[in-house]
């Protein structure tokens, strides 16, 4: 929470751009936000990610993994990437066994990411150098053994790169990419999904 307080997000001026200088400083603050409730209070929030490819949890320390497993009991999470590569359905596999539902391969942005908490709408921008460098790391990842630890950490998570979060706050914008994030999963998967009524014969 400080952390965030340390930006001196506005109260009320919104909308509002965020600047973090490499991708686990970005990481950190979404982090945070989500874990101490700071765009919103309620008890189970719908959270959306919406990715050019899919967020990666290596990043944490061994003091954040378990604030990454917390995530799922106080948000009920949905996550969609555009990309489709190797890394990506390993990342996916990671996601979804913590309880998130993740789809990929999925034509759902178009040159930025977009994640929704509350009634806040976050669209991330990314330096051209840092989004060569993801591109170029999910493409050649074909196998565990073509993964480089030391690159990963020195150009992917804290690769000098600008990378600008908008912040907007508006209820309807943000319930509609809601709406829009949902419509990429099946109905048993959406969060009003009642299995015992979707089974019940319905009546001829």
């Amino acid at each position: 929470l400080n952390y965030i307080k340390k930006r001196k997000l506005p109260d009320k001026d919104f909308p509002t751009v965020v600047s973090f200088k490499h991708l686990r400083e970005m990481y950190e603050f979404f982090l945070n936000a989500l874990i101490n409730r700071t765009f919103c209070k309620d008890k189970k929030r719908i959270v959306c990610f919406l990715g050019l490819s899919m967020w990666n949890p290596m990043v944490a320390t061994k003091e954040q993994v378990p604030k990454v497993f917390k995530l799922t009991k106080l948000n009920t999470v949905y996550v969609v990437a555009k990309s489709h590569t190797f890394f990506d359905n390993i990342l996916k596999r990671f996601w979804h066994t913590i309880g998130m539902k993740v789809d990929i391969g999925k034509d759902c942005v178009t040159n930025h990411d977009c994640v929704v908490i509350g009634d806040y709408v976050f669209e991330v921008y990314y330096g051209e150098n840092l989004r060569e460098h993801m591109d170029d790391l999910h493409k050649k990842t074909r196998s565990l053994l073509d993964l480089d630890i030391k690159e990963l950490w020195d150009k992917y998570f804290y690769m000098d790169s600008n990378i600008k979060v908008l912040i907007n706050k508006d209820k309807e914008i943000a319930d509609r990419m809601r709406r829009y994030t949902l419509g990429f999963f099946k109905e048993n998967e959406l969060p009003n999904y009642n299995k015992k009524i979707a089974n019940k014969p319905k009546p001829l």
